[in-house]
């Protein structure tokens, strides 16, 4: 046996099977590659996984020892296999051992193996031995691209694999040639690219080769099992687009009082400002023809940020401290409603609550820059930001009253919004870190925002806005779920309509449930209505509204 130096194996782990009976396990074997002195090599470790009822824990256990990417590879791996099998992930608890020869074990590989066999453990579906495959899992189901895989190949074929399922578009396979020469005493090692048909190297192996561009292909593989994507089911929408029609045409006659108090204190300082309030008031007109009320609002909202502008710019003018007093004392009094007024929690309106909490935490973000940005002599960005947080505090006093207003049977406690808050934290956050791996240059700055959403989360549970919380960290999860899966296949016609059937069927499970996903709803809208823009953000339209019915469900 060859003496193994490194190992980049991808995998993920769990408890020892000492105390279980073989049969409940479902076993695959996970192809690798690993550093040795004589170069590149495969390598071949065995993948079991049980299941049984429990509360959403993954536990891991390997041999050799694990680097620190395998918990979150596992975990992802679990949650897809939920979504998949059509399982909640919090009724089960997944039990992954792993044996092989690497003195380390580490990587995301093998995601797409493990994925697999724990659909397997939880459908009761018996795994072939002789199909194996190597690939990363994306929380929409895809597998994603691998390196190293001629190697994998040869190490499945002397393990008796048949049948290799790889990546999709990795057939032809692009990797660096390394050749060595001796001159004198020294040998120089270079390298340079090459390409290589792994079917047709399959061919030379006697092993099928197979593209797969989803877990469930690579079941249908293993198991010979069809396991049809859940269709999105009927969403209703009926009191979202009664809400949001009525906000709307509030907002419309306040952007448009606005703008006519703003026409009376304009100045040559502030007309541009008072432009883009009126262009923000037609773009809402033309959303409001069109049925989508959310975009309306938030048209007419952007409107009397503008035209509230030019008002307190001026009134800044002439009184300084007064028209500062007055927009922190509006904030406060928000504030103090949202936290200290009892809290209906229910199951149709928490993510309401989570949208106050939400956004009175932003208010006051932008209260504190706006009031830095002044003091220090920039009063124009200064007093805009003041605008924005005075009235981003009356959109969160209009979330908390809606949810306020309704009255639902299902209640539950303070207690288990703040178990929901540190549940869906402690998800974002391992999304998060099994993200971190390999995010492409051009997404760095998603996860950056993902980061920057997971830390006002957990500020959020500090400060106990525990519904925005969940909120918040449904965001992370959301941005970090979407570098996951743009890394994996690239963002184009297809990733957005991928996207928004996703959103839908969570939020027709949500509503199945008994839940109202406004806010949901929300972002759904949103991306549907920014959908033909050149731009991400009908993508994480979407993932909020997905992410955001997933994680507001019913205890």
């Amino acid at each position: 046996m060859r003496k193994i130096m490194v190992a980049l194996i991808v995998l993920a782990l769990a408890m020892p099977a000492l105390a279980l009976k073989d049969q409940e396990w479902a076993e695959v074997y996970a192809p690798a590659v690993a550093q040795t002195d004589e170069g590149m090599v495969g390598s071949l470790s065995t993948m079991r996984v049980r299941v049984e009822p429990g509360s959403g824990h993954v536990f891991v256990d390997t041999f050799p020892l694990t680097e620190i990417d395998m918990q979150s590879s596992a975990r992802m791996a679990a949650s897809v296999a939920c979504s998949v099998a059509n399982k909640s992930l919090n009724s089960y608890d997944f039990f992954v051992v792993v044996r092989g020869e690497a003195q380390m074990i580490g990587g995301t590989s093998a995601g797409g193996a493990m994925t697999v066999a724990m659909v397997s453990a939880l459908n009761g579906l018996k795994l072939r031995k002789d199909v194996m495959m190597t690939g990363t899992i994306s929380p929409d189901g895809s597998i994603g691209p691998v390196s190293g895989i001629p190697q994998k190949m040869e190490a499945a074929k002397e393990g008796g694999a048949k049948v290799f399922l790889l990546p999709k578009g990795q057939a032809n396979y692009s990797y660096m040639e390394t050749s060595a020469r001796q001159i004198g005493p020294i040998v120089i090692t270079s390298q340079k690219p090459a390409e290589m048909n792994l079917i047709d190297y399959g061919k030379e192996l006697g092993v099928v080769v197979k593209e797969i561009s989803d877990v469930r292909e690579a079941v249908r593989e293993f198991t010979g099992e069809r396991i049809e994507r859940q269709s999105a089911g009927t969403i209703d929408d009926s009191e979202y687009q009664q809400l949001m029609e009525t906000h709307a045409r509030e907002l419309e006659a306040e952007a448009k009082g606005g703008y006519a108090s703003a026409q009376r204190a304009n100045s040559s300082s502030t007309e541009g400002y008072l432009e883009e309030s009126r262009n923000r008031i037609v773009n809402g007109q033309n959303f409001m023809s069109r049925g989508k009320y959310y975009s309306a609002a938030s048209s007419f909202f952007e409107s009397i940020i503008y035209s509230s502008y030019v008002s307190n710019y001026e009134k800044y003018r002439t009184d300084p401290q007064r028209g500062l007093k007055e927009i922190g004392d509006e904030i406060e009094r928000v504030d103090s409603r949202i936290k200290n007024e009892t809290k209906n929690y229910n199951m149709a309106y928490l993510q309401c609550f989570g949208a106050a909490e939400e956004k009175i935490i932003e208010a006051k973000e932008n209260f504190e820059m706006g009031y830095n940005l002044t003091e220090n002599g920039n009063v124009a960005d200064g007093m805009f930001t003041l605008s924005y947080a005075a009235e981003r505090a009356k959109s969160a006093e209009w979330w908390f009253d809606m949810a306020k207003s309704t009255k639902a049977s299902e209640e539950f406690s303070e207690d288990y919004v703040t178990s929901l808050a540190l549940s869906t934290t402690n998800a974002a956050e391992e999304t998060l870190m099994y993200a971190q791996f390999s995010t492409p240059t051009e997404l760095l700055s998603v996860l950056a925002q993902a980061n920057d959403e997971l830390v006002r989360a957990k500020s959020a549970v500090n400060d106990s806005y525990t519904a925005g919380a969940v909120v918040l960290a449904s965001k992370a999860l959301a941005l970090s779920e979407l570098v996951i899966e743009l890394g994996a296949r690239g963002m184009d016609g297809e990733s957005i309509a991928v996207a928004r059937e996703n959103a839908r069927s969570a939020i027709a499970r949500a509503q199945s449930s008994g839940i109202n996903p406004v806010l949901a709803l929300a972002y759904l809208e949103s991306g549907e209505s920014h959908e033909e823009e050149e731009s991400t953000q009908p993508l994480m339209d979407y993932k909020f509204a997905e992410c955001i019915a997933r994680t507001s469900g019913a205890p």
